[in-house]
């Protein structure tokens, strides 16, 4: 079987992506592999924060805006996969698949549709580094959220449940926060839809048990690793 290249760690906030993609990397170092972690708040990201940042070239409240936003992310991607096909190792990175970008296409309420067609030519894309997809979820989106704000603080809940300039809400009721944690819910039960749909090896793994360690377990067997006990972080204070 053809090796991979790339990992992605994917998920909503809130969900472990950021543990979870240091502890693959761990997991790469103790088996002696070459690795490159890229976290998704690193300020050279090859693909959130390049040229920019993501989805800022074109309009989000616009067709023309968003076919410039969506072709700027697969040049990005097509130019990473370049580069990682050609500088070795594996390549962990955690976040840029759903995470902010379902939120774009929210804000500027575009076509369930067409955002399903953007995953499958990314995909396409993507191929060419095999790569893996590693998704974490939590069913229970508004406690997770919820318990996300109490570690991240009041600016980012503030953030996570503004409505302004959310077009999702001129075909969808807005009635004050809760309406917020409904569109959260539509924003999983999509990537729930789209990682079906991915035509790569892929792991699901529910995170509300907090069941840290057996998830490494399962993620090491995924990724055809020795495991290698879990050094402990407190997500909540990574996060933080």
């Amino acid at each position: 079987m053809k090796e991979t290249k790339l990992i992605i760690v994917t998920g909503m906030s809130g969900v472990g992506k950021s543990s979870t993609s240091q502890n693959i990397a761990r997991l790469y170092k103790r088996n002696c592999i070459e690795y490159y972690r890229y976290h998704e708040e690193m300020k050279d990201h090859p693909i959130r924060w390049a040229n920019g940042g993501e989805f800022k070239i074109g309009s989000l409240y616009t067709e023309e805006g968003m076919q410039k936003n969506i072709e700027d992310i697969y040049e990005r991607w097509e130019k990473f996969i370049d580069y990682i096909l050609s500088a070795g190792g594996v390549h962990v990175m955690e976040g840029c698949l759903f995470q902010n970008i379902i939120r774009y296409f929210f804000t500027g309420n575009y076509p369930k549709e067409k955002i399903i067609a953007y995953y499958d030519e990314l995909m396409k894309v993507l191929e060419k580094a095999n790569p893996h997809i590693i998704f974490l979820h939590h069913p229970d989106v508004k406690a997770n959220l919820e318990r996300a704000f109490k570690v991240r603080g009041e600016k980012w809940k503030k953030l996570i449940l503004d409505p302004e300039r959310v077009a999702y809400f001129e075909t969808h009721k807005y009635s004050g926060d809760e309406s917020i944690f409904l569109m959260w819910e539509d924003y999983q039960n999509l990537s729930y839809e789209i990682f079906e749909r991915f035509p790569v090896k892929k792991l699901k793994i529910d995170t509300s048990g907090e069941e840290w360690e057996s998830y490494l377990k399962e993620i090491a067997s995924f990724l055809n690793l020795k495991y290698c006990k879990k050094e402990i972080t407190q997500i909540g204070t990574l996060d933080k």
